[in-house]
């Protein structure tokens, strides 16, 4: 994905400083401009308190549209209610891009890796919901200083000592795939697990969490991993500690060690390619489960039934 065009930086400095909406930028935006990294996602992060939803929703659309003018077509997406986001497309005959955008919200967990309760918050809680330190921060301008930052975590503390942290004990109890994205984050920035959170981590795959979630989100956040430059690395990472096993629920299979030497010699990789290489290690018994299980598309799967 490539960084984000002029345009879309420029509108997203009109967005943060005008005087209609309270929106702060938030996540992964503020991390990667701190990093000094390309920004290629822009999310935002709005406080209405006691507004009508759909009357600022309607509002930020109108406003959006208004400043792009005749350079992008405005193409809005119906919100989703029950975790209070939406995205906003723009479209002109050279390119298209989003913004997503979320209402302030809290979030509980009744039970362990089920869908949070999503509630009305404020900024704090907002923030306190997120996976990491690195991720829960939120930022008022776009080329900001730190003083425009609310960083109630030491996120920036946790950039400088390259350490991914979670929030709080119960965190990868709470939702297992961030034991995905711990790896994914730690491999994308060459950072490693903070003290705890390492103690966490090992601790949360010994208990099996990861396999609670239904096998479509394990699925869903493994298909995210072949974006990431780093693939290779997070896939052998995976194997090593067990979670890779534990995305498939399968057990460690027959030749686990040939199947890290064979990633070990690679630098790209396909989703048909590893999961050509991932069934070869599998008896027939997991391979027969993943297929039943897992939402692998139609040609990949007549492939996998082959071997």
């Amino acid at each position: 994905m490539e960084e984000i065009s002029p345009f879309a930086k420029e509108l997203a400095i009109s967005l943060l400083d005008s005087s209609k909406f309270n929106c702060q930028l938030v996540g992964g935006v503020v991390r990667d401009r701190l990093l000094g990294v390309k920004v290629k996602d822009v999310d935002f992060l709005l406080d209405v308190e006691n507004q009508s939803l759909k009357v600022v929703y309607d509002q930020l659309v109108s406003y959006l549209t208004l400043q792009s003018g005749e350079k992008y077509s405005v193409v809005s997406s119906e919100r989703i209610k029950d975790f209070r986001t939406f995205k906003i497309g723009f479209k002109s005959l050279l390119d298209s891009f989003e913004f997503d955008f979320v209402f302030t919200r809290r979030e509980y967990y009744s039970k362990i890796a089920v869908r949070p309760v999503v509630e009305a918050g404020g900024l704090m809680e907002d923030l306190a919901r997120r996976d990491f330190s690195i991720n829960a921060m939120a930022a008022s301008k776009f080329d900001y200083r730190l003083d425009s930052i609310t960083d109630v975590f030491d996120g920036i503390g946790d950039l400088r000592k390259k350490q991914i942290k979670i929030l709080h004990d119960l965190s990868f109890r709470d939702d297992p795939s961030r034991l995905i994205r711990a790896v994914k984050f730690k491999n994308r920035f060459g950072f490693t697990l903070e003290g705890k959170t390492t103690k966490l981590f090992n601790e949360a795959i010994v208990s099996c969490y990861l396999p609670l979630l239904s096998s479509g989100r394990r699925y869903s956040e493994f298909l995210k991993l072949f974006s990431e430059a780093t693939h290779v690395e997070i896939l052998i990472e995976l194997l090593d500690t067990g979670l890779l096993h534990q995305i498939f629920e399968v057990d460690e299979g027959l030749y686990p060690d040939q199947l890290r030497e064979s990633l070990s010699m690679c630098k790209v990789l396909s989703e048909e390619e590893f999961l050509v290489m991932f069934f070869n290690s599998l008896d027939a018994s997991s391979k027969r489960k993943v297929l039943a299980n897992f939402p692998i598309i139609k040609s990949i799967k007549e492939k996998l039934r082959s071997l």
